[in-house]
């Protein structure tokens, strides 16, 4: 009776360890595709000092304004515009040689974060449009569509790169990449997370709703385990 009874308690204890794992990949299968990637603290200490004493001309700027690239932020090209700009930064700062090594780290952490490999076929089919469209008139950006933000975009910086050896170009992409704080989908990622937080709370919940005790021990089963205990 007594090694019965001790043969129940280890494979309640065996099927409890299960669920356990069950739960514990349910919390890792729900992470976000897109968590929130940037460090405000870590990217202000990093570009505090960035451009000061660099005075550019005002004429094309490598990236569009704010205001016209929130017409993309909703849009699933908006990481597609993003991976271009993190190669190109990656570039511009490898021209600076060691002085801005850990920029350069941050932003390579940030592509690695923000772009993900679903997002391909999106990326796929707007270099199409970008290679199929011509050069797009950079004054006017507020009557362009995000389609067209977008097309506009990867041609600045496909312009930038090509004159990337221009110290002016260079000194133009140091002061212009303080601005990019405000093109990452910091806000809709940590909603995302949360979403896929919550999602899985309930389902772990459920589960424990229908847990019975186990005589003597203070331990549960669910239903299913009984079934598979009967």
């Amino acid at each position: 009776m007594l090694g019965c009874i001790r043969g129940t308690l280890l494979l309640a204890l065996l099927l409890e360890s299960a669920e356990t794992l069950k739960e514990a990949r349910c919390t890792e299968n729900s992470a976000p595709v897109h968590s929130p990637c940037l460090d405000r603290a870590h990217w202000h200490n990093l570009t505090r000092h960035l451009g000061e004493g660099i005075v550019t001309s005002h004429d094309e700027s490598i990236l569009v304004g704010p205001t016209a690239f929130d017409k993309i932020r909703s849009r699933p090209f908006h990481r597609c515009v993003l991976k271009n700009i993190f190669a190109f930064y990656n570039q511009a700062l490898a021209r600076q040689g060691g002085h801005y090594r850990d920029l350069r780290r941050f932003i390579t952490r940030l592509g690695k974060c923000v772009v993900r490999v679903s997002w391909k076929r999106w990326c796929r089919k707007l270099y199409q449009d970008v290679r199929g469209m011509p050069v797009i008139e950079t004054r006017g950006e507020k009557t362009l569509t995000a389609k067209m933000i977008a097309v506009l975009q990867i041609q600045k910086l496909q312009r930038a790169m090509e004159q990337l050896g221009d110290v002016k170009t260079q000194d133009k992409a140091i002061v212009e990449l303080k601005m990019l704080e405000y093109y990452l989908p910091e806000g809709r990622a940590r909603k995302d997370k949360a979403e896929s937080r919550d999602k899985c709370d309930v389902k772990v919940q459920d589960k424990l709703s229908r847990h019975v005790m186990l005589p003597g021990r203070g331990r549960t089963l669910t239903s299913q385990q009984q079934k598979r205990m009967s």
